[in-house]
């Protein structure tokens, strides 16, 4: 069984190897209907590639040493540099004024933040010191309602609601 396994993944491999070059590769080697891509033919697909892929690309290069040859761009260039240079310049003072901005503003964030932040601890004070007169208060009522109570309880005779204290 597993010598069978084993077959199967060696036949499979090379029937459709992974790499499709390597593929190439091996039917050049092994010559299956011939070699794919003769040297020649393969200078021809690159030509025919950058014709087809690289339209754009300049086909003369100069050399370091040789002087710029003058085109009607370069010319062109030549003219037209101071008014590059000033749109670069309004540009650049745009985006410092932008920057300007928004510094400013998230400054002014900020500011409105930690205002808000202030106002918050100032109800927070107020709130507690209220509370605590509140829960002052609250005690001083209880203790004195105690200290009642405890007269009416060593006294229960005495009663609380005439105005005329009455023993009997």
């Amino acid at each position: 069984m597993r010598l069978l396994i084993i077959c199967a993944i060696i036949v499979l491999s090379q029937a459709a190897p992974l790499d499709p070059w390597r593929r190439r590769d091996r039917d050049q080697t092994q010559g299956v209907g011939g070699p794919l891509l003769t040297a020649s033919s393969e200078v021809e697909f690159d030509q025919e590639w950058d014709r087809e892929y690289r339209p754009n690309m300049p086909r003369y290069r100069r050399r370091r040493d040789e002087p710029e040859r003058e085109t009607r761009l370069t010319q062109w260039n030549r003219e037209h540099e101071a008014e590059v240079q000033e749109r670069q310049r309004e540009a650049q003072i745009r985006a410092q004024e932008e920057e300007k901005k928004e510094r400013v503003h998230q400054n002014h964030m900020e500011v409105e933040r930690r205002m808000e932040a202030r106002r918050h601890d100032r109800e927070r004070r107020v709130h507690n010191k209220h509370h605590k007169e509140e829960m002052h208060e609250r005690e001083r009522q209880r203790k004195a309602q105690l200290r009642r109570e405890h007269h009416t309880r060593r006294h229960p005779i005495v009663m609380q609601d005439s105005d005329s204290i009455e023993r009997f």
